[in-house]
């Protein structure tokens, strides 16, 4: 009896270490899966963080770009002429009748912008018109319309060189008074093409003080 007894000794040991070597390796196993995942989630948050201080900016920026060039644009349709574009300074206006006179109804006007500067600018376009009286500048009815016009062109005036505007100007008495409003008219506010400026040239006539009723209609700037 005491022989067996010392025999299943040895193997159940055997057993128990071979039971705690294994737990061993799982606990091992176990860390080791808990490193990697603890790796795992920080890669991520390390690639969020990467993304939200680099690409979205740099996506904002490409996206805002087009904004500028839109905008840019507009300031070159302001600025067409080039930045030695004529001004009210550089210029001075004549108003005459234009060659032909006028069509039932309605007279048609040149206005000249001479270049009394010194040195050449560029210009064309529209520019814009509206009636003034009162003998204070106070406009009178409505500025004119745009004629339905495609040629337009920049172009250089030297000094002494004149830009020309032909100016349709629809009778007042063509309307009934009660529509049209009556209103003597002494001269013309003329906005050079790009300018916020005006000049003033006289000009006699009746306007409509109901701005509702269009009288003039302007055609783009050529060479005289």
């Amino acid at each position: 009896m005491t022989s067996r007894s010392r025999s299943r000794i040895p193997g159940l040991s055997l057993l128990v270490l071979l039971v705690v070597a294994a737990l061993a390796l799982a606990s091992c196993s176990g860390d080791g899966d808990d490193d990697g995942g603890t790796a795992d989630q920080g890669a991520p948050s390390g690639s969020s963080t990467s993304s939200e201080s680099g690409e979205p900016m740099a996506t904002v920026t490409v996206t805002a770009s087009p904004e500028p060039s839109g905008t840019g644009t507009g300031a070159g349709e302001e600025s067409a002429a080039g930045d030695d574009a004529c001004t009210v300074d550089d210029l001075s206006v004549t108003v005459r009748p234009a060659e032909g006179g006028g069509a039932a109804g309605s007279q048609y006007t040149e206005i000249l912008l001479t270049n009394t500067a010194d040195q050449p600018c560029t210009t064309g376009g529209f520019g814009g018109v509206s009636y003034v009286g009162g003998g204070s500048g106070t406009q009178v009815g409505a500025p004119a319309k745009r004629a339905k016009k495609n040629e337009v062109e920049t172009f250089t005036l030297r000094p002494g060189q004149s830009a020309v505007q032909v100016l349709r100007e629809v009778r007042a008495e063509n309307y009934d008074d009660a529509e049209c409003e009556p209103q003597p008219v002494d001269g013309l506010r003329i906005y050079p093409p790009n300018e916020t400026r005006s000049l003033y040239a006289e000009h006699a006539t009746t306007g409509c003080a109901d701005d509702g009723v269009d009288l003039l209609v302007v055609e783009p700037y050529h060479p005289a």
